[in-house]
């Protein structure tokens, strides 16, 4: 009798010994649209690879050493110092890959799993604007927009001013250097406004419209160039050229002839 109980303590130490963990994070946010998963696997004995698979909440498999490029699913699974390290990622994303992913393992001693649910996170900034604008009547004036997931704050856009060195907020002014800036939030984005109203040799050159937000940091380029300097209506503008003037006078002259 003493003999099967010795025997059932080894073997039930023995199937405790075998047990896997698996581990993964609770939840992965996306960056710049990309998800990266990485799990671990410990225990013996450690479970044969095509045994550790991928599982998403719809049913889709991926076995955790395989990639699927229509998909958007790259996995790896590597032994490190006697144990799994599984990564998955997910490059190609629609609202149906923001989902729940289960990492299975089986081994001899039977089934384990752990879940990680993908959602979306903060996507860095993106900001258009003209990539020129040209003076009128010695002012210039530019329109940019600044999207993002989260919006930055707006104490997180900014203009810098290279040839000057000069940095201020998108929600400014200062009359001293003559300019005008102002941000405002339509359907879901920014509208960036900067009017410079004194325009001088230091005022031309590379403006830059910078936002940062949770996701990163994104930029864009204006130039301000030296434009019209508006319409005079003095006797110089209306000189006419010798040549064109004799050919006027000639068409006038066969116009009236045959008249």
């Amino acid at each position: 009798m003493l003999v099967y109980v010795l025997f059932g303590i080894c073997g039930w130490i023995q199937g405790s010994n075998a047990n896997l963990t698996v581990g993964c994070p609770s939840q992965v946010k996306t960056r710049h649209g990309i998800a990266r998963i990485t799990c671990t696997i410990e225990g013996e004995p450690l479970p044969n690879k095509e045994d550790v698979n991928w599982v998403k909440k719809d049913g889709h498999r991926l076995n955790a050493d395989s990639s699927n490029r229509d998909l958007g699913y790259t996995s790896t699974i590597e032994e490190i110092n006697g144990r799994f390290v599984v990564s998955l990622e997910i490059t190609i994303f629609t609202k149906y890959d923001y989902d729940v992913y289960t990492l299975e393992a089986m081994n001899a001693d039977g089934y384990y799993s752990n879940e990680t649910e993908v959602v979306e996170g903060p996507e860095r900034p993106q900001v258009f604007c003209p990539n020129r604008v040209k003076s009128n009547s010695g002012t210039a004036k530019v329109t940019c927009t600044v999207r993002g997931k989260p919006l930055p704050n707006k104490t997180n856009v900014t203009w810098v001013r290279r040839n000057g060195g000069h940095t201020f907020n998108a929600n400014s002014s200062n009359e001293d250097l003559g300019y005008i800036s102002t941000i405002e939030e339509k359907n879901g984005e920014y509208v960036v406004t900067l009017e410079v109203t004194l325009l001088t040799t230091q005022s031309y050159g590379t403006y830059t419209l910078e936002a940062t937000n949770e996701g990163g940091y994104s930029y864009q380029k204006i130039d301000i160039i030296e434009g019209d300097q508006g319409v005079t209506s003095s006797s110089e503008n209306l000189h006419l050229e010798p040549l064109p003037l004799l050919l006027s006078m000639l068409a006038c002259c066969i116009l009236f002839y045959h008249l």
